[in-house]
């Protein structure tokens, strides 16, 4: 069943108040939890299943849909400079859309870091306008080998890695990954003539959205908050 009532002063959670997501406000009737759409009014259900997720439960839910719309934006605006960089070759992108992937790369779960990898590829797709072809599916299996080439070298090596390593190996994962299937299923041999530049040109866009990503993380004030939220709302 469901009442509304007038809330209680609420608490915030997360760093975008705009979002209006609350954890641990003493609102409880019976044994159910209330869940808060705005200042105004309290929607709350009293479950019969036992269970039920509780109130904290869907706070957290909700932290990391907000969490993950925002890097998804970031991460399409990215892809949309990159669409209006002229290419040296084809193919090539500089990488912009790699940056939120490498900010939440230390301390997201492998599933997340996956989940925003297939996210910005498919956020790639859209402002390309290649959902539809061959270049999706070439962007997409790069795009998964280099965050899974990031996150295993994040795992062996821990803090002893910098941003900048791990953008440059992701980069040169996804460019050899490409250049592969160019020469397996579209152009055949004639690829090999543009994947020296192809790599040369990857590998430097790639230490240099590396070397972006670890200035803005070793001053951002907002990403510490990001990681504070993640981990209350993954329980870490």
């Amino acid at each position: 069943s469901w009442i509304e009532r007038r809330p209680p002063e609420p608490k915030v959670v997360g760093s975008n108040p705009a979002a209006f997501v609350f954890r641990n406000v003493p609102s409880r009737i019976g044994t159910g939890d209330c869940s808060f759409s705005n200042h105004r009014r309290t929607i709350c259900r009293v479950p019969t299943d036992p269970k039920s997720p509780s109130g904290d439960a869907v706070a957290d839910h909700a932290v990391l849909l907000n969490m993950f719309a925002i890097l998804a934006a970031v991460s399409m605006f990215g892809s949309t400079l990159e669409y209006l960089i002229p290419k040296p070759v084809p193919f090539f992108r500089i990488g912009l859309a790699n940056v939120p992937i490498l900010l939440v790369l230390p301390f997201f779960r492998p599933r997340h870091t996956l989940a925003l990898v297939g996210l910005k590829a498919l956020a790639q797709g859209l402002i390309n306008g290649t959902l539809a072809s061959y270049v999706f599916l070439f962007s997409l299996a790069g795009s998964l080998t280099s965050g899974l080439v990031m996150l295993g070298l994040r795992r062996v090596f821990a803090e002893r890695i910098s941003l900048v390593a791990l953008s440059t190996a992701g980069a040169v994962a996804s460019n050899v990954v490409q250049v592969t299937l160019s020469v397996l299923f579209v152009f055949g041999d004639r690829s090999w003539l543009i994947a020296p530049p192809f790599l040369i040109i990857g590998t430097l866009a790639g230490a240099g959205v590396g070397c972006a990503a670890q200035y803005f993380a070793a001053r951002s004030r907002w990403l510490d908050r990001v990681r504070v939220d993640y981990l209350q709302a993954v329980g870490a």
